[in-house]
């Protein structure tokens, strides 16, 4: 069974203790088993990825000294790449949130409506970005790659230079990029 890291960072105790089964539920739905580590302020978040990464973490807006959008921030800025959902009620908040490039907001008041969309929702996004697809080379061979592995690409024409970091490495194809575009799914 796959198995997703994440992390929760909310002062409140009893939300976190709550969150927790609602989170296995809703993963679980999806066929995801899930790894939880609690932080209770943006302090101890701080020290658990100092050790760690989470595929995923799940972020209080409204927390004692370093509030979770200022802490996303820093994150951000420290170079953390896990996907973020915010949880508060603090809707009218909801746009700062954008400097981070969260992947969600969920309200806490609406927590048993919105999480299990929020996470079959993420589960099939990455999913997605995950499955490979078949590229004709230049030489007519098909050739599997992940679309969100592509490093770069050189254009010259109808002929592109592709370079993937999944081990297709190097792979000329013949189409515009507006072609390969819409065949990579972008």
């Amino acid at each position: 069974m796959e198995v997703l890291t994440i992390a929760v960072c909310d002062d409140d105790s009893a939300f976190r203790s709550l969150l927790r089964p609602a989170l296995i539920h809703a993963f679980g739905r999806c066929g995801v088993s899930v790894d939880i580590a609690e932080a209770g302020s943006a302090v101890d978040l701080s020290n658990l990825l100092a050790h760690r990464s989470f595929e995923l973490i799940f972020l209080d807006i409204d927390m004692p000294g370093l509030d979770g959008i200022r802490l996303g921030e820093r994150m951000r800025l420290q170079g953390v790449t896990s996907d973020i959902i915010y949880l508060s009620n603090m809707e009218d908040r909801v746009y700062d949130i954008f400097r981070v490039h969260p992947w969600s907001f969920i309200r806490k008041r609406c927590i048993n409506e919105e999480l299990d969309d929020a996470a079959e929702e993420y589960i099939r996004t990455r999913r997605a970005a995950d499955a490979p697809i078949l590229l004709q080379s230049e030489d007519g061979s098909a050739v599997p790659v992940s679309p969100y592995s592509l490093v770069y690409a050189e254009a010259a024409g109808k002929l592109q230079k592709l370079f993937f970091s999944d081990g297709s490495g190097l792979i000329h194809v013949r189409a515009s990029l507006r072609e390969l575009e819409e065949e990579m799914g972008w």
